[in-house]
């Protein structure tokens, strides 16, 4: 469970200001991105050949994607409502099953969740200089927004150097293509959701036992199951096994170099299917 209002709060208390700017200065940044997203529709249009549809009959005029500059604190919003979204399923799942944490445990869990969650978007709420939003909805029909953050791509283009017109115009023109992609095509957003709520639904409330089993087999699969780079199915008993896919991200951590590499693989000792193979040379010291 995750306390999403402490995920938003955490996240915009540990987030550091954007950089400074004066009144024009913002002014003049949150229009030329606008414009700049604007004049980007027509040379990826017609590059790429994908037209997006009207939002809806009611609103023919309506963007299917609408574009918003956005602060770092409204970004965060965003993408919390979007992780509610996508994570829907699996909590809807574990409150109903018979593992639910109760009481103490399901309070002090909620809130590291929501500690962790809004710690994660902290962070990544600094280097986002923009994103395209499949999964929200507007009440016309719109499918998906486009999000530019504002003081993160003036941040970057100071600390570049680069002349600020053509950065940002560069930045509109490359999220314009994924507005293009899911404009252009209505089916994909619907599928990438449903791909997403299929994988996630294998982090069921079997997961806390896998992690607790402190068995070799078992935590093999759960770290199949958390790298994301190898699909997985569930055999006829119900045991994760692999299916396809090509590179696992084993991690390790450590006070140092030398102890992490030696957790990743001895982690990576408990992986184990036919054909695998991997590098025994990473991190490894002269």
């Amino acid at each position: 469970m995750i306390d999403w209002k402490l995920a938003l709060s955490t996240a915009n208390r540990l987030t550091k200001p954007g950089p400074e700017m004066e009144a024009s200065e913002v002014a003049e940044a949150v229009a030329e991105l606008r414009e700049g997203a604007a004049r980007s529709e027509g040379p990826v249009r017609e590059f790429s050949r994908l037209h997006a549809s009207p939002a809806s009959a009611r609103a023919p005029h309506v963007a299917t994607a609408p574009v918003l500059i956005v602060d770092r604190p409204r970004w965060i919003k965003a993408n919390l409502d979007t992780f509610r979204v996508l994570m829907e399923p699996v909590l809807s799942k574990l409150a109903d099953s018979e593992k639910r944490p109760s009481g103490f445990s399901r309070t002090v869990g909620s809130k590291v969740g929501g500690a962790e969650v809004g710690a994660l978007m902290s962070c990544m709420s600094t280097k986002v200089l923009g994103q395209f939003d499949p999964f929200w909805s507007g009440t016309d029909g719109e499918g998906g927004r486009l999000l530019l953050v504002a003081p993160n791509i003036v941040h970057v283009e100071r600390q570049l150097g680069v002349d600020p017109h053509d950065f940002r115009l560069w930045v509109c023109l490359h999220e314009e293509t994924h507005r293009a992609q899911f404009g252009g095509v209505p089916w994909l957003g619907g599928h990438l959701i449903a791909e997403i709520h299929d994988y996630l639904s294998l982090a069921d409330s079997s997961a806390g036992e896998v992690l607790q089993a402190n068995n070799g087999s078992a935590i093999g699969q759960e770290l199949i199951t958390l790298a994301g780079g190898v699909n997985v199915a569930a055999d006829a008993d119900g045991a994760l096994v692999t299916a396809g896919g090509r590179v696992l991200n084993v991690v390790g951590r450590g006070a140092d170099a030398a102890e992490a590499r030696r957790c990743a693989y001895e982690a990576l000792a408990h992986v184990r299917w036919p054909g695998l193979h991997h590098r025994s040379d990473i991190a490894l010291t002269p």
